[in-house]
């Protein structure tokens, strides 16, 4: 929609704005410290993507909420040990909304369906920098979780 706004650094009229959900994602590690990445093919860019499960925050739920349904839903998995890592907004211009990255221990999987045909791999940081350095991971909230996780790693030799 466009909108006309002013405030005390510029004044626009018509200036288009775009609204969209916040969401939610998690770096779920397994037991040999393995991330859960999930291959999905992303309409926007036209082809399959490495991401990390999670999705939109539904109204009436928490970010904490929606990231364990959409965890159990795309991979059958329920994690332990949540924890926040951070959430950022996705276009300093733009109400585009916030993302939250959660970072969770993998408890149990609980089923095997996978209603969204999604493909699950479990990778070591080593193939993690590996892709990265390959540019392999397409969109920029996987980009930034996956350098934030990398950098935790280095300095924390992350483990949950």
């Amino acid at each position: 929609y466009k909108e006309n706004f002013k405030n005390r650094y510029q004044s626009r009229k018509d200036f288009h704005q775009i609204k969209l959900q916040n969401a939610a994602m998690v770096i779920l590690l397994n037991q040999k410290n393995q991330v859960l990445f999930l291959n999905e093919y992303r309409r926007g860019i036209k082809k399959k993507s490495l991401g990390f499960p999670g999705g939109h925050i539904e109204k009436g739920e928490t970010a904490l909420k929606t990231v364990k349904r959409e965890l159990l839903e795309e991979t059958g998995c329920k994690g332990k040990k949540w924890k926040l890592l951070f959430k950022y907004t996705r276009h300093g211009t733009y109400d585009c909304g916030q993302d939250f990255v959660f970072i969770a221990k993998l408890d149990r999987i609980v089923k095997s369906s996978n209603k969204e045909n999604t493909q699950k791999k479990w990778l070591n940081i080593v193939k993690i920098r590996e892709l990265l350095e390959k540019n392999k991971f397409k969109t920029v909230g996987i980009i930034a979780s996956v350098l934030y996780y990398i950098y935790l790693n280095k300095i924390k030799k992350w483990k949950i």
